[in-house]
């Protein structure tokens, strides 16, 4: 007899002595069998609680005789602590909630049969019935649907990365395509639209192809799921993503065995072949998880020296409050023309993550970039950082491993960029997003940026670096959430989700589309021009608002590498004035790396006497930048000096 109609039997009272005892050996061995008991007993006192509402009698919450007669005391007590945990949850069990930015189609509540949008660059969170968490990327639909413990939402367009919590109850994303069942694990689902302009490169698509029908992409991370569909089913176990496309079913991606740790240093040869092996990465185990960071320091308002000669490392370059950074993934070369003219128009410089194999193969240059162009971005005062080098596409004759993918980049990066420094990775995304390793990133890099809300000043992870998408709406003011919001940076305690003041914030972009005029369909390139037209208005006010703050003296906007090499050495830094005289003050600055990349200047605050006009200083005999600012009638000197490149002498520059 199978295990659920023992259960079944019991609890319905129909269960012989033999089928009692059997069952009373397998819960008490299998972990499995306590569970679907619990379930099911909870289930039927659920059914008990409904029938009560109408008949008296049944009113009773003590376990039914029946569920005791033969089971040993354990079990009766699960029975009990199952009826318990039923009555409670059933009589409060939560309405649907969502955060972040999203918009209820048709106003009205949050509420299920409700359908839930985000515009492009936006993301929203949706918890349903407090085990499953529901991620909305930019530009998706949904309705919810569902019922208690049987939770359910019907995508109609985008893409939603799930999380559901085992054994609480089922969920079910339904789809045009195929609906995909799970139980609990962590997956990814997106329906792919054709493009309307197929053969035009700017098109965005996951896979880089062209499509005339739309396409359902599942990606798991962790556990299992099955899709179902007129066309039958399928499962698609941790570490694969399957396509289903008119009815077929195909494997777009399954992770590799990862190679055993060999002996030997770890780097990368001219063939760009990774001579330590990667360790075996475990796909059921999340690679962002991010470890708790405590706060390193307490944050503070602007510190002001009080006495001539003393001293302070500023928080951010230039005693800015705060400090905001934007970036461009994917290489999006046709769109660099439009942001050199934004960088230009408001004094602003990007950092662009680049895929370099596609680079250096020549692949799609109009999109991918040349070498020859990514270098004239740097000579604007851009940036060009990593994006991995092939974007983790596993199937590519080129792949290595997750070593060779963060190694490679970075060789091709300074092979081709000669006197660049790669610094900085941005992780990828997609089906095998799994295989990022901030420990093995660690080995290359200073920061990698992956996702998430605002960076608080004292506690960022360099290696798992907040980053938030929305280049046209990223709130100023305006956000649901301070944790999403520009000003949780420079308004102290703003919002109940903890104080971002000073801190960081980090706006990724992709695709813009910046090059409709490429477009030969007229009427396809006037569709594209009336929506960049909007999406560029829309940019265009941000970025003023950016200038405005930064003018202001509210804002730094760095690029990543520097925020990182500038976070990095403050946190560590130690300043000690050893002059303090009539017109000359001296002080040194360390920072206790022994690691020649961290090579930024870090302001220095001093305090210095009303009748210093101008200053002048230097150090270890080379000027560098200083200039002078008064508050409240004192004069103060903001230093630019390296840590560890040798003595900071200031002197009035009025004698």
């Amino acid at each position: 007899m199978e295990r659920q109609q023992l259960i079944d039997g019991y609890l319905g009272g129909n269960a012989g002595k033999d089928d009692v005892a059997r069952l009373d050996a397998l819960i008490r061995e299998d972990p499995h069998a306590r569970r679907e008991l619990l379930n099911s007993a909870a289930l039927e006192t659920h059914l008990r609680q409904v029938l009560a509402q109408a008949e008296p009698e049944a009113r009773s919450w003590q376990i039914p005789p029946r569920w005791r007669r033969g089971l040993s005391w354990a079990a009766a007590l699960l029975l009990l602590l199952a009826a318990i945990a039923a009555f409670w949850q059933r009589q409060a069990y939560p309405a649907p909630q969502a955060t972040g930015q999203y918009a209820v189609v048709g106003g009205g509540t949050l509420d299920r049969g409700k359908e839930v949008a985000t515009g492009p660059g936006q993301a929203a969170t949706l918890t349903l019935g407090g085990y499953c968490q529901v991620q909305l990327a930019g530009d998706t639909r949904l309705a919810i649907s569902g019922g208690a413990r049987d939770e359910a939402v019907v995508l109609k367009q985008g893409q939603v990365n799930c999380r559901v919590d085992h054994g609480i109850g089922a969920f079910t994303v339904r789809t045009e395509l195929g609906d995909v069942h799970v139980t609990g694990t962590e997956f990814r689902v997106t329906i792919q639209d054709p493009p309307e302009i197929p053969h035009e490169p700017s098109s965005l698509l996951i896979e880089e192809e062209a499509m005339t029908t739309r396409k359902l992409l599942v990606s798991v991370v962790t556990g299992a799921v099955l899709i179902t569909g007129p066309w039958g089913q399928t499962p698609v176990e941790a570490g694969e993503t399957k396509i289903v496309n008119d009815g077929t079913v195909a494997v777009l991606a399954e992770a590799p065995a990862m190679p055993a740790p060999a002996a030997g240093p770890t780097g990368v040869d001219d063939a760009g072949t990774v001579k330590e092996a990667a360790k075996p990465k475990d796909a059921t185990k999340r690679w962002d998880a991010e470890p708790p960071v405590k706060p390193r320091f307490e944050i503070k308002e602007r510190d002001w020296p009080a006495q001539y000669g003393e001293a302070s490392v500023c928080l951010w370059k230039d005693d800015a409050l705060a400090v905001l950074s934007f970036t461009i993934d994917d290489n999006c070369f046709s769109d660099t023309p439009w942001w050199l003219e934004m960088g230009k128009k408001y004094d602003l410089r990007f950092t662009w993550f680049v895929i370099t194999r596609r680079i250096t193969k020549g692949e799609n240059p109009g999109t991918s970039g040349t070498w020859e162009g990514w270098r004239k971005i740097k000579a604007a005062g851009h940036d060009v950082q990593s994006h991995t080098a092939l974007h983790g596409h596993i199937e590519d004759p080129e792949w290595k491993g997750i070593e060779a993918e963060y190694a490679n980049s970075k060789k091709d990066i300074e092979d081709n960029m000669p006197g660049h420094k790669c610094l900085v990775l941005g992780y990828f995304g997609g089906g095998n997003s799994y295989l990022n390793d901030p420990a093995i990133a660690a080995k290359y890099y200073i920061g990698a940026r992956s996702s998430g809300l605002l960076n608080k000043a004292n506690q960022i992870n360099y290696m798992l670096i907040h980053t938030t998408g929305g280049i046209s709406d990223f709130p100023i003011g305006d956000g649901q959430h301070a944790s999403q919001d520009l000003k949780s940076l420079i308004e102290k305690g703003k919002g109940p989700m903890g104080d971002y003041y000073r801190g960081w914030m980090s706006v990724n972009s992709h695709f813009v589309g910046a090059d409709f005029k490429s477009i030969s369909d007229p009427a396809k390139r006037e569709i594209f021009a009336k929506k960049f037209g909007e999406l560029s208005a829309a940019v265009e006010k941000r970025l003023a608002a950016v200038q405005k703050m930064v003018q202001e003296g509210q804002l730094w906007v760095g690029l990543v590498r520097e925020v990182c090499l500038y976070g990095q050495e403050r946190d560590s830094a130690q300043l000690k004035v050893t002059e303090k005289a009539a017109g000359k003050i001296v002080f040194t600055l360390t920072d206790g790396k022994d690691d020649p990349r961290f090579d930024f200047p870090l302001t220095v605050k001093v305090r210095l006497d009303p009748s210093w006009k101008t200053v002048k200083a230097t150090q270890n005999a080379k000027p560098i930048d200083a200039k002078l600012v008064a508050r409240d009638g004192a004069v103060y000197a903001l230093v630019q000096a390296v840590p560890d490149r040798g003595e900071v002498t200031l002197t009035n520059g009025s004698n």
